[in-house]
């Protein structure tokens, strides 16, 4: 319960943050409903009193009149209350997994890669998204409210006749409630049970509509595979579905049912009971209609009930969602200005998040003095990871990483991040324009223009009729192009130069670059960033040769440090690297 009611606080602190109006919609509703419901049971009975009454006809038709008028009214008001609300609804829902999607722009980087987090992401999402559950609980809370109200009254009116009645019907109620709750419970259970067989088919079908890999379907005759693992997965979606509806037209059934047998049991009473021959027809008919209402708003009460747990349950998953997010944004106060100049490991140990292996170990590294560094190493060694770390997308272990001799940690990530230029290996490019990919919006032409020269993307403008408004991709524009993928790198590469950090990095950019275009990449690189602090990743080790400093890392530490002439002067690892290289390129152009 305790839970429940943390869950409750805190989707209503967020309703009322996201749409405030919806929550005073709600209670204007409550009341005119609960309004319409007990003139609804005093309509007969006022009908009947003044028809058997020695008023004038006219004097009837006119209070008659009224009271329709004032119904007709209130239901015209909760219509468009209703029509409201449901706008209101349908916004909320967009407001809530809108800022789902902004916490995870703001959520540290390790969290994104981390399967539990992406897993608990996918669950609180789903119950907004697609089961409806925060609209679920608001459709159930006011009606909550309005029966509570509804059962109070009737009770008054009925109590007056015989309190056994009042006993029997909620006896009859509970028996109701018992019913439903073990439907309700089974649907709960089946939700959680089959939540990842849902998630999985959901991903077969995307897969057989995703156009980035349908080369690969095709080329690879995929489509049995993907088509069979879906079919796995679709018969207990349609299970999963069959057994919600079931145990729904079980309730409503059940619902209709008790109501007939209340409607029943209320009648043989008044017909047995020897003293009702003597009842105003006006009080017996106001009794049966109290009567059937308190048994519907006890067991609408109890239903809603159950809805609203329901709800709250599915619920729990989005609070927890909204508990595990961190922003990293804001760890530091220190302003990184006006540039950085140098990069220190101290004693730095990282492992991934959820793996025991440490990809560095106690690794130390001094860069400095505006150098220009190549960083190189077999795969897997570290090379990546030394750049996440610069950037923060992780955190080391232990020791520390200095930023002009400061701690990075010290530092406001905004104002640190304005200095550092990265273009990853893993880069991506937006379907939107060119001019956009590259400035995001904060437009300089002079600067845009020299980033595509820099860059050598502004020999592939010449190709597109739209220049730099082309955009890359179809998604928006018929017209748009699909870039091939050194295209893309060079696009990339612009973006980071538009930028101009203090600290510019390259981690395999050039990856499908031919070796002239890559030569000629890292010219432009080297001219750009001769006063600055750079570091390029690179597994052509011939781009080496421009840097003042090469780190060979081995097994997460330094191995060799020094310059190109110096390491190939003491033939060890580098060096026998390099010419292995060398003699393999020398071997294709033979």
């Amino acid at each position: 319960m305790k839970k429940q009611l943390s869950v409750l606080f805190f989707v209503l602190k967020k309703t009322h943050r996201l749409a405030p109006s919806y929550i005073i919609l709600q209670c204007i509703q409550t009341v005119l409903e609960t309004s319409l419901i007990f003139a609804f049971i005093y309509l007969p009975a006022f009908i009947i009193e003044i028809l058997t009454s020695d008023m004038q006809v006219e004097i009837i038709k006119k209070q008659v009149i009224i009271f329709l008028f004032i119904i007709l009214v209130v239901r015209l008001f909760i219509s468009i209350i209703n029509k409201r609300i449901s706008i209101i609804s349908e916004v909320l829902q967009f407001k809530m997994i809108a800022e789902v999607n902004e916490q995870l722009l703001d959520v540290s980087y390790d969290k994104l890669e981390s399967p539990k987090f992406m897993d608990q992401l996918a669950n609180a999402v789903e119950p907004i998204d697609n089961l409806g559950a925060n609209t679920n609980l608001f459709l159930a809370l006011p009606k909550i409210i309005q029966h509570f109200i509804t059962i109070v009254g009737v009770i008054s009116i009925v109590y007056t006749y015989s309190i056994w009645v009042v006993v029997i019907v909620f006896m009859m109620s509970f028996a109701l409630f018992l019913f439903n709750k073990a439907r309700i419970n089974e649907e709960i259970n089946n939700a959680k049970s089959n939540f990842d067989q849902h998630k999985t088919y959901w991903y077969y079908l995307r897969m057989m509509k995703d156009p980035s890999i349908a080369k690969d379907v095709r080329l690879y005759k995929a489509q049995p595979f993907l088509l069979k693992k879906a079919k796995e997965y679709y018969q207990s979606v349609i299970d999963s579905g069959t057994l919600l509806y079931k145990n729904r037209d079980l309730r409503a059934l059940a619902g209709r049912s008790f109501s007939v047998l209340v409607l029943i049991f209320m009648y043989s009473y008044l017909l047995i009971n020897p003293n009702n021959v003597t009842m105003e027809a006006s009080y017996l008919i106001l009794l049966v209609n109290a009567c059937t209402t308190l048994f519907i708003a006890i067991n609408m009460i109890q239903t809603e009930l159950l809805t609203a747990n329901q709800s709250l349950v599915y619920l729990a998953q989005y609070l927890k969602f909204n508990e595990m997010v961190t922003l990293s944004k804001d760890d530091g106060t220190i302003k990184c200005d006006p540039e950085i100049t140098s990069i220190e490991f101290k004693d730095v140990t990282f492992a991934y998040p959820d793996t025991q292996k440490n990809i560095l170990e106690n690794f130390n590294l001094l860069i400095d003095s505006k150098q220009r560094v190549s960083i190189v190493g077999e795969n897997g060694c570290g090379k990546s990871t030394i750049i996440k770390l610069i950037a923060k997308l992780y955190i080391p272990c232990s020791g520390c990483i200095l930023i002009n001799g400061i701690d990075l940690n010290l530092y406001d990530y905004d104002s640190y991040l304005k200095q550092v230029s990265i273009i990853f290996q893993d880069f991506k490019i937006f379907d939107i324009s060119i001019k956009e990919n590259i400035t995001f919006e904060n437009n300089d032409d002079l600067k845009l223009m020299n980033a595509l020269q820099e860059s050598d993307f502004d020999k592939e403008l010449v190709k597109f009729n739209n220049g730099v408004d082309t955009f890359t991709g179809k998604a928006f524009d018929d017209n748009g192009v699909m870039l091939s993928k050194g295209q893309e790198q060079k696009l990339a590469i612009a973006r980071s130069i538009y930028k101009n950090g203090s600290l510019m990095i390259l981690d395999e950019p050039t990856a499908s670059l031919d070796p002239m275009a890559e030569e000629l990449v890292y010219q432009h690189f080297n001219q750009l960033t001769k006063d600055k602090l750079s570091i390029i990743i690179s597994h052509r080790l011939s781009s080496c040769r421009m840097s003042d400093v090469i780190v060979l890392i081995e097994d997460g530490k330094v191995k060799q440090l020094g310059s190109h002439q110096q390491l190939m002067n003491a033939k060890n690892s580098y060096a026998n690297m390099f010419n292995l290289q060398a003699s393999n390129y020398l071997q294709t152009q033979e």
